[in-house]
């Protein structure tokens, strides 16, 4: 790599896409690190010394994806630019400020929003990457001006990517402003016996199942919660049937079963959870081993139905006890 091609390329990995995706779309002001899971009330459980494990996404020099779990301060961990400080606070008071309530359509829904906010947050600041990379690459020759290649097809697969998320968020957008929290359904799954281990927010495609003209998408949200983890899969009312489908096995299980098949769900489609490092330092080399190489073979393709008693995300409070 010639020395400005270099330098271009990590200059578009560190850039960041900084702006207020408040619900009207009229805000200028500047986006904070606005936290996707809650801080004070989540993160302050799991934390160890202020600090929870994260997974970290990079690749080799020849492209390979490589994850390396890191220690991060929780001030900065599951934090995305995407909110200014004031439609940050204005839009998640109500479970920022209260406690939370899983009776309420508006809590349950505020929960699913933040998710899609950073989903949608991440997917247009890639857009943004790849579109300039391109450019660049077409005025540094790499690329040809009149006619496409693999790296202009790329560049309009993600802004179609983008567009397409655009879209989704905007009916929650739409929700919000009505004050129509009903058009989100959601399924609540409450765990017991377990230490305050983990913790996500993601949105995620359903890929597997097809729907006609478009893609059904489930917002997942996993945190402690007065002694429990509650897991809550949320979706648009129009796509529950697919959700339903997709979710089912998971809803028809229960104990260490469930719990295996929430694991194997959060390694295949969530980039952005926490772990406690005290839980992470107690699994063994083999544990580890197995879900880095599991999560990175799932970014492309998803393996619903290989098996692994490793990829395991909970810690469970009897298996504990039994074990000692």
């Amino acid at each position: 790599m010639q020395g400005k091609t270099k330098k271009d390329y990590f200059d578009l990995i560190k850039a960041k896409y900084q702006k207020c995706l408040e619900p009207t779309e009229t805000c200028i002001a500047n986006a904070i690190r606005a936290h996707s899971v809650q801080n004070s009330r989540v993160l302050e459980l799991i934390a160890e010394n202020g600090h929870v494990i994260m997974p970290e996404l990079s690749h080799n020099s020849s492209g390979r994806p490589l994850l390396e779990f890191k220690l991060v301060g929780r001030n900065y961990a599951s934090t995305f630019l995407g909110l200014c400080s004031k439609h940050d606070t204005e839009i998640f008071r109500p479970i920022e400020q209260n406690e939370l309530e899983f009776s309420k359509p508006e809590h349950t829904f505020l929960l699913a929003y933040r998710s899609v906010f950073k989903e949608a947050h991440a997917c247009f600041e890639s857009a943004c990457k790849i579109r300039s990379g391109y450019i660049q690459r077409v005025e540094s020759g790499l690329s040809p001006r009149d006619k496409p290649d693999k790296a202009g097809l790329q560049a309009i697969a993600w802004l179609c990517n983008a567009s397409d998320m655009y879209l989704y968020k905007r009916k929650y957008d739409e929700a919000y402003l009505s004050r129509d929290f009903t058009r989100v359904s959601h399924v609540t799954i409450k765990i017991d016996d377990v230490s305050p281990s983990i913790a996500a927010s993601a949105l995620f495609s359903l890929d597997d199942i097809d729907r006609p003209d478009d893609v059904a998408r489930i917002a997942l949200n996993i945190f402690p919660y007065k002694g429990n983890i509650m897991v809550l899969f949320s979706f648009l009312k129009e796509e529950a049937s697919y959700a339903y489908q997709y979710i089912r096995r998971i809803t028809d299980s229960s104990g260490y079963f469930q719990k295996y098949l929430i694991s194997k769900m959060i390694l295949q489609h969530c980039m952005n959870f926490v772990i406690s490092p005290q839980f992470y330092n107690q699994m063994t080399k083999e544990q580890k081993r197995a879900i880095e190489t599991f999560f990175v073979e799932t970014i492309f393709i998803n393996k619903h139905d290989f098996e692994n008693k490793h990829l395991y995300l909970f810690w469970d409070k009897r298996r504990e006890m039994a074990n000692n």
